[in-house]
C-alpha cells in the first residue's frame, strides 16, 4: 500500500513475512493435492470431470470424479498445484522486487540509517552476499558519515572549478584534445605555457568566464619517466582504481550517438545503460556522459578509501564549505554509502565514493594532478583548514579515549597508543604565494585561488 511505500523499513518487514507465508502455502497446498490424488475416493474437488473422457460418463449424467481417469485426476491435482505454486511464487517475487527497491531508497539515508536497514534486509532474506561483506567492513573500520551529523558545517564557501591532469607530450595532448573536443564537444578556452614553464590547454563548455568550469591538460614530460600505478592489488588480487573516479558531464544526443563519438574520437566505451555511458580519454581519465540538453559539467567525483572517509568528507565541509545532500535515486548508479556534496557559491558539485582499502592506485603516478577551487579568500581556506586539521585531532583523541573505555569494560588493560589500521586521513595546508595548496588527508591535492586572482588569469 502507499503507507507502506512510505516506510522502507516496514514495507521490508511485509515484504519477507509475504514470502514466508507464500512459500509455506504453496508447499502446504502442494502436499494436500498429492494426497488427494493418491487417495481412491475423494469426491470434493471435481475440475478433471467437468470434460469426462468418451465412455467414462453416461451422456448427461452430471460431472463426477468418478468418470474421470487416473491421468486426467493427476493432471489436474497436480496442474493445480503448478498453478498454486506459481501464483504464490509471483507474490514472493514481487515482494524480493519490493525489499530490493526499499535496499536502494535506503542506500542514500545517512550511514547510521543505512547500517539499521542492513540488518532489517538480512533478517528478511534480502541481503547479497557483496552487500554483506561491504558492510562488513564498514563495521570494522567504523562507518562512513556515522558521526557527521554533529558536524558544524562552517567553511568559506569555496567551489570547484577545474581538473588539472597531464600527459606526458605533444602528441598525447592531441590524442586528448581530440577525445574532449570530439566525444564530449568542448571548446579550446586558452593554449599557453603556464607560470611553471608548462603548456597547459583549457577546455570547457560555452565560453570562458569566471563561472565555467574547465578541465586543464598540462603537459608534463616526466609522465613518460615516472613509473606507472599498479594496476593489481596482489594481496588480495583485485584490480585498483582512479583516485580521480569520473567527471560527469551532461552531453548532447542520446547514448549510442555519445558511443559513436567516443570510439570514433580515440576515447574508450566502458559501461551504461539508457541513462548514462562511462567512458575513459586516452589518458585515462574517466567520464560519465548524461543525455542532456544543455551541455554542462555536473559533478566530480573521488575514489576515498574506507578508513579514511568519515574524516575526508568532514574536512572537506570545514574546509570549504560544503554541504551533504541527496543523490537523486532516478540518477545514474553510484558506489553505496557516497556522500554527495554542494558548494553554497556554485560550480558542480562533489561526489566522495568510498571503496576498500589499498585499492587505489598510487595518486603521485597518475593522471590526475590536482583540483583547482575559487573563494573569497585563499588565506581565508586555508585558515579553515589549519582549523580543520585541529578539529580532526581533537576528534581522533576523543575517539582513543572512546576506544580505551571500551577496552577497560572488558576487563582487559588499555593500550597508551591506539594503533589503528589502514589509510588513516592526514591533511596539510600550506599558502604558497597567494595560494593555498591543500592535501585532503589521502594525497588529493587543492589548490585554492582567490575569486579575484582566477579573474585576472582569465583576461
Amino acid at each position: 500500500s502507499s503507507d507502506l511505500r512510505k516506510k522502507p523499513k516496514t514495507l521490508r518487514m511485509a515484504a519477507g513475512a509475504s514470502y514466508g507465508r507464500g512459500v509455506v502455502a504453496a508447499s502446504l497446498l502442494t502436499g494436500v493435492l498429492l494426497m488427494l490424488h493418491m487417495t481412491s475416493g475423494f469426491g470434493v474437488l471435481s475440475f478433471a470431470a467437468v470434460r469426462p473422457l468418451p465412455g467414462r460418463a453416461p451422456q448427461g449424467s452430471p460431472p463426477s470424479l468418478s468418470g474421470a481417469s487416473p491421468g486426467a485426476l493427476g493432471a489436474a491435482s497436480f496442474g493445480l498445484a503448478a498453478a498454486a505454486t506459481a501464483v504464490f511464487g509471483a507474490g514472493a517475487l514481487r515482494a524480493q522486487q519490493l525489499r530490493a527497491a526499499a535496499s536502494q531508497r535506503a542506500a542514500v539515508r545517512p550511514a547510521r540509517t543505512v547500517c539499521a536497514a542492513a540488518a532489517d534486509s538480512q533478517r528478511s532474506m534480502g541481503f547479497s552476499r557483496r552487500d554483506a561483506s561491504f558492510a562488513g567492513l564498514v563495521a570494522a573500520m567504523g562507518p562512513p558519515g556515522f558521526e557527521r551529523a554533529a558536524v558544524a558545517e562552517a567553511g568559506p564557501g569555496a567551489k570547484l572549478q577545474r581538473t588539472v591532469v597531464d600527459v606526458g607530450d605533444k602528441e598525447a595532448l592531441e590524442k586528448e584534445l581530440k577525445f574532449w573536443t570530439e566525444a564530449c564537444e568542448m571548446k579550446v578556452f586558452s593554449d599557453a605555457v603556464g607560470a611553471d614553464g608548462l603548456r597547459s590547454v583549457v577546455v570547457g563548455f560555452g565560453e570562458r568566464s569566471a563561472g565555467s568550469y574547465a578541465i586543464e591538460i598540462k603537459v608534463d614530460p616526466s609522465a613518460l619517466t615516472r613509473k606507472r600505478p599498479s594496476l593489481l592489488n596482489y594481496s588480495v588480487m583485485q584490480p585498483t582504481v582512479n583516485a580521480l573516479n569520473f567527471t560527469q558531464i551532461g552531453a548532447r544526443g542520446q547514448i549510442f550517438d555519445m558511443y559513436a563519438r567516443v570510439e570514433n574520437s580515440g576515447g574508450t566505451s566502458l559501461l551504461g545503460d539508457a541513462r548514462y555511458l562511462d567512458c575513459e580519454s586516452p589518458r585515462g581519465v574517466q567520464v560519465r556522459m548524461i543525455p542532456r540538453e544543455q551541455p554542462a559539467i555536473e559533478l566530480v567525483s573521488l575514489n576515498v578509501e574506507v578508513p579514511a572517509f568519515d574524516a575526508t568528507v568532514k574536512f572537506y565541509k570545514r574546509t570549504c564549505g560544503f554541504n551533504e545532500i541527496t543523490y537523486p535515486p532516478e540518477e545514474a548508479p553510484i558506489q553505496q554509502l557516497s556522500v554527495f556534496l554542494e558548494s553554497p557559491a556554485g560550480g558542480p558539485r562533489l561526489l566522495l565514493s568510498p571503496v576498500p582499502d589499498y585499492r587505489i592506485k598510487q595518486r603521485d603516478r597518475d593522471e590526475f594532478i590536482n583540483l583547482l577551487l575559487v573563494a573569497p579568500s585563499a588565506k581565508q581556506v586555508a585558515d579553515a583548514a589549519e582549523a580543520a586539521i585541529a578539529q580532526a585531532k581533537e576528534d581522533e583523541k576523543k575517539k582513543d579515549e572512546d576506544e580505551r573505555r571500551k577496552i577497560l569494560s572488558t576487563g582487559e588493560k588499555a593500550p597508551d597508543v591506539i594503533v589503528r589500521k589502514g589509510t588513516q586521513s592526514k591533511p596539510t595546508v600550506e599558502m604558497v604565494g597567494d595560494q593555498a595548496r591543500i592535501n585532503d588527508g589521502i594525497g588529493n591535492i587543492l589548490v585554492v585561488q582567490s575569486a579575484s586572482d582566477y579573474q585576472k588569469s582569465l583576461a
